[in-house]
Order: C-alpha cells, then structure tokens, then sequence
C-alpha cells in the first residue's frame, strides 16, 4: 500500500513533533508495531526537543519531514561531516505505517541533498550492531559496512544499554548520480572499500 509524502525542510516548530516521533519509532511500548524499535536492547530517550532544534539550525544541517495530509510520518536528517561526505541520521518513520517505501523515499530525498549542495561523494550512518534487520535493510540500499565501529553513548537522556556490547556499527554509501539502480551503488560500495 503507497502511502502519499509531502518532503520538505522541517522548521524550528517542528522539532516537538519530530522528537515524538524518533521516540514512537525506537523507543517505548509504541515502536514495538514497527520494525526498528531499541526497546529491548536500549532505555530511555533516544532524543528530545532541544536535541532536533539544534540539527534543524546547525550549519550545514537538514532535517527533513515527510508529510501526509498536515500529519509528519517520516524525519530525517543529512549533514555536512567532512570533504566529500554526508552523515545521514535522525531517521524514523511512523511504526504503524512502517514497511511502505516511506523511509526509501525520505532516504532518497537527503541523499540527493548531500549529492547536489553539500557535494557528498558518500553518505554514511551509523547503526545499533544489534539492529541486524536494519543493518540488512541499509544493505539493500547500498550500504556497507566500513569495519569502524563507535561506541554507544549511554550518558545520552539516560539511555541504557539493556543487553551487552551496544555500539554502532558505521556503513557508507557512494552518492552516484540519479538512476543509478541500489545494485550499481552496492557494487560501487565494495569497490571503494576494498
């Protein structure tokens, strides 16, 4: 089931709503009716309000929403992280309508950012290693790990790491140019890294 997005530039006004939403998608009871809930592997918040106004108006900084009928279902953020590379992170989609393309499309949207006004010749993320489905999922978009990892920053709003070993797992991506198919990305990725 296609699901209609609007994308656009997230203001200061809606980093309560966007803060709400990394929560639904991650953390608390709520995120368990999708597939990327940290519930059972990290506690506490995963973000706050403060934390979103601060990307939205960092330099070098785009948060974006996906919106369907003046409702945000879907966030994101692309920022500048170096000469020729663009973090991508602050991802969620609503749980409840996870699984429909929404977070490809958004995805697509910040890598086309990064692409063309940061020009970024990579995107990279980090993920929770213990998040496998979403590891897999960023596979499928042409990610790949690099072999770093970074630790977890557990003194974050008190997060807590519930089960051993919680740190993140860093992946890239090649920016190419549009029309080139996850497959092209993939291989590219391995080429780079190898």
């Amino acid at each position: 089931m296609s699901t209609p997005l609007t994308i656009r530039r997230a203001t200061l006004e809606d980093a309560a709503t966007v803060a709400d939403l990394v929560e639904r998608a991650y953390r608390g009871e709520a995120s368990r009716e999708g597939w990327t809930s940290e519930v059972d592997v990290i506690g506490g918040r995963r973000t706050d309000t403060e934390q979103i106004r601060a990307l939205i108006a960092a330099p070098d900084s785009v948060v974006f929403v996906g919106v369907d009928e003046g409702r945000i279902i879907a966030t994101c953020q692309v920022q500048r992280h170096g000469p020729g590379l663009a973090y991508f992170g602050t991802f969620a989609v609503e749980p409840t309508i996870q699984g429909r393309g929404l977070g490809r499309r958004m995805m697509e949207a910040a890598a086309e950012h990064a692409r063309t006004t940061f020009d970024a010749a990579a995107l990279e993320i980090t993920v929770v290693a213990q998040q496998s489905a979403l590891i897999a999922w960023y596979r499928r978009l042409g990610f790949v790990p690099t072999g770093a990892t970074r630790p977890f920053p557990a003194e974050a709003w008190g997060a807590t790491p519930l089960v051993p070993d919680v740190h993140f797992v860093v992946m890239r991506r090649p920016l190419a140019e549009p029309g080139t198919s996850a497959a092209e990305r993939s291989m590219m990725s391995t080429d780079r890294t190898n």
